[in-house]
């Protein structure tokens, strides 16, 4: 889980025990009517959906599984039955399953039924939306065998019919939308083949046509949305496991889209959602990325084009790796204009103080990574101000590594003035005086006993003997 700060930069880490296996798909919705947001997690190794209830602050908690079909790949959320609490339906993908399962919600988090509704061939992605215009939400799934099921929904949580609309092979997720201005829902599939096909609903819960637009190489993600303002809906999908885009197709307003652009993203794009991230009034997008690991945040710049943010981190670690010393590791997945990073620390996690600066790489569309050697380092807290070239600051997530075993090294008096007594000091061990920036300023040979210190500034200092070191401070 990663907080927004209306920026278009998301800095909280927040990890939610999600607690069954292999967690595909989730939901944000609230459940429980408390007014704020919970998770669900559909669990495809365990044949069930984990619901975790939200308090407001961004943390979750509860241990609550919806056992539903084998395999559940995706899941919606709404109001089948007409009780005003919300429920969920899952897509199950397990082989000569083909259902989709419908569970109502009682209000509090807690759902109940065994209703599966018979679907097509490999059915990975399920929306609920009213198709037949009735005031009841119908549910449709994408199927891999190239199409897409409608059922019609009774408003009691039932669900009819044996509609199935023809699309292209490898249908593998689904997006619905006016397309056409009608006032009918219309209906768009991304498929595993590269495309995305475009069917008009009539109003009644029946979509025709055969329009085919050329996407990415393995769409597997699909959101509409009008990107460029013109309102008119347009296509966005994420272009799969083999590629590092998002094809963005802009609407026409009849059903018919143009060729698409692409935005460059990370690694592997599995699914991309839409947002008004920066306050801006224009959709930006954020994709989920397989071969990354990580989110990729695109902002909009009010035509459809996509800005990526200055800087992308997407890891920033803190290990101590002897009793003294700490190694501060981070990697970027894009960069625009940065200038670099200043570390910094604390040691009450309220009082920064910075320890150095470390150059960025300018502008790359290439994942780089950064490192850092805190030489004098106790329990202390860790944070990145990364720096623009334009002077704006974005601060990272604090890392916190607790204090090592006391030095080997000891030093007296300390503070000192002309001269310190050293203890302690390996055996042939050459000793080192170095500043904050690791520039040994003065070398004294093995064996020395007494540091000189006259003709240095006030101030900090490292002495370093073999793989101890300690901190002096010289008045």
């Amino acid at each position: 889980m990663r907080l927004g700060n209306s920026l278009g930069q998301f800095n909280k880490n927040n990890d939610v025990d999600g607690s069954v296996g292999g967690s595909q798909f989730v939901v944000l919705a609230d459940v429980d009517t408390d007014g704020t947001l919970d998770i669900l997690a559909t669990g495809f190794s365990a044949n069930a959906v984990s619901v975790r209830l939200g308090n407001g602050n961004g943390r979750f908690s509860g241990t609550t599984t919806v056992s539903v079909g084998r395999t559940p790949y995706t899941l919606a959320v709404g109001d089948v039955n007409g009780d005003g609490k919300l429920d969920l339906v899952t897509a199950n993908t397990g082989t000569d399953v083909n259902t989709a399962s419908v569970r109502l919600g009682d209000g509090t988090g807690q759902f109940s039924g065994s209703t599966e509704v018979g679907v097509d061939t490999g059915p990975y992605d399920v929306v609920l939306a009213d198709v037949n215009a009735d005031g009841k939400l119908d549910l449709v799934t994408a199927n891999t065998n190239g199409t897409a099921s409608v059922r019609l929904g009774d408003g009691l949580g039932g669900f009819s019919g044996t509609t199935e609309v023809g699309v292209n092979s490898g249908a593998y997720a689904l997006a619905l939308g006016d397309l056409d201005g009608d006032g009918d829902l219309d209906l768009v599939t991304a498929n595993l083949n590269g495309t995305a096909s475009v069917r008009l609903g009539d109003g009644f819960g029946g979509f025709s046509g055969t329009t085919t637009v050329r996407v990415g190489t393995e769409a597997r993600g699909v959101m509409l949305g009008d990107v460029n303002n013109d309102g008119k809906l347009d296509l966005v999908t994420a272009d799969g496991t083999g590629s590092s885009s998002v094809s963005v197709c802009l609407g026409d307003g009849a059903g018919g889209f143009a060729v698409g652009t692409t935005v460059n993203v990370g690694r592997g794009p599995q699914s991309v959602a839409l947002g008004d991230l920066d306050g801006d009034g224009d959709l930006d997008l954020v994709t989920a990325n397989l071969r990354d690991i990580a989110i990729s945040v695109r902002l909009n710049n009010g035509t459809g084009q996509a800005i990526p943010l200055p800087v992308q981190l997407t890891q920033f670690t803190a290990r101590r790796t002897s009793a003294r010393q700490v190694q501060l590791r981070w990697t970027t997945a894009q960069e625009l204009q940065n200038a670099g990073f200043r570390v910094e620390k604390s040691f009450n996690g309220r009082a920064w103080q910075p320890l150095g600066f470390v150059p960025g790489h300018g502008t790359a569309t290439a994942p780089n990574s950064y490192a850092y050697h805190d030489a004098e380092a106790g329990a202390a807290y860790y944070r990145l101000v990364q720096q623009d070239n334009d002077g704006t600051q974005t601060h990272s997530p604090v890392q916190f590594v607790a204090g090592g075993p006391a030095p080997a090294l000891q030093l007296y008096p300390n503070p000192a003035r002309a001269t310190a007594q050293l203890l302690g000091a390996p055996a042939g061990a050459e000793v080192q005086l170095l500043n904050l920036q690791g520039q040994v300023l003065r070398r004294y040979p093995a064996g020395t006993t007494q540091l000189e210190l006259r003709g240095l500034v006030t101030g900090l200092y490292l002495v370093h003997a073999g793989a101890s070191v300690v901190r002096l401070v010289v008045e």
